[in-house]
């Protein structure tokens, strides 16, 4: 059975995410994490190879940022 990312129940703060799945299972999009990073809170990320990893922990400290910026953050 293969997972969809409505039956993601958040982040796992030990699993190591790539960062297509970070965004999936956080909700947010690259016009968001751009927008973050203008406002200077930037997403860790760890480059292997070709793509871009995101360990979980890092994810959630991420989205705390974002919660403490003035909303909306997107305009």
């Amino acid at each position: 059975m293969s997972r969809k990312p409505s039956d993601v129940l958040g982040i796992d703060p030990s699993f190591r995410y790539t960062l297509t799945g970070f965004k999936v299972a956080a909700g947010i999009g690259d016009k968001l994490i751009a927008a973050a990073a203008k406002r200077g809170v930037e997403l860790k990320r760890r480059r292997v190879g070709r793509r871009d990893y995101v360990h979980g922990a890092d994810g959630i400290e991420y989205l705390d940022r974002l919660a403490e910026l003035p909303q909306p953050i997107c305009q």
